[in-house]
């Protein structure tokens, strides 16, 4: 499975940045499916096919290793018929020499400015994909071992995101055996980083509604 991957390159006072949307199929058993809606989470009982529009992703601060998160809107079609939207995020990390190691109990803790944490746990019917990549800046070729992680969205954790006076203090990733990074924000990162992730689901949004009317053939 591609996904979009996104990397922000700086050096000295120009910034890079690449992103790329490529259509994504994958299934998912429904057990782990969430559902966004309301005040909780709806969970399916079938196997739904789900193709994925992405947002940017945003990057948790300046460096060209540093973590990215984007949005993920899909629309997921069960074998009666039936189709709904579902939300993930994207987390891409990016290593120097090797590939960072994800296992089952890997997940993402986010502290927000009010003091509230939230938890987005890898989703287990999602590999994760690892892709290399290289640029030579001047005389140094950087070599990107890229791997890309899914998330669940919890309802509650997304209202929080859309919460425009809370901003994001603190990241940490738990990567494969407890072994764990945080990413601390400063200054005006604290705000913006989550403006920046709605900017992200508004590109995803608008990805997926022009899929999806691409994909109404009633609309030719």
């Amino acid at each position: 499975m591609k996904k979009m991957f996104c990397l922000m390159l700086t050096v000295a006072s120009i910034t890079l940045s690449f992103a790329q949307e490529v259509i994504v199929d994958s299934t998912h058993k429904g057990a782990n499916l969430i559902v966004l809606g309301g005040n909780e989470s709806t969970k399916l009982g079938a196997e739904p096919t789900c193709v994925y529009s992405y947002g940017t992703c945003m990057n948790f601060s300046k460096g060209i290793y540093t973590p990215a998160i984007g949005w993920a809107i899909g629309q997921c079609t069960f074998p009666d018929g039936t189709s709904i939207t579902n939300e993930s995020l994207l987390l891409i990390t990016t290593g120097m020499d090797g590939y960072y190691s994800f296992d089952a109990d890997s997940r993402v803790l986010i502290r927000f400015t009010d003091e509230s944490t939230s938890i987005l746990r890898r989703d287990p019917d999602e590999i994760v994909e690892n892709a290399y990549d290289n640029m030579w800046m001047g005389s140094s070729l950087m070599h990107f071992y890229k791997s890309y992680v899914t998330l669940q969205l919890d309802s509650e954790t997304r209202t929080k995101f859309f919460n425009h006076s809370l901003g994001v203090k603190k990241i940490r990733i738990v990567y494969a055996n407890g072994d764990a990074i945080d990413y601390e924000m400063k200054g005006k990162r604290i705000m913006k980083f989550p403006e920046e992730l709605r900017e992200s689901f508004e590109e995803a949004s608008q990805k997926n509604d022009i899929r999806t009317k691409n994909n109404d053939d009633s609309t030719f």
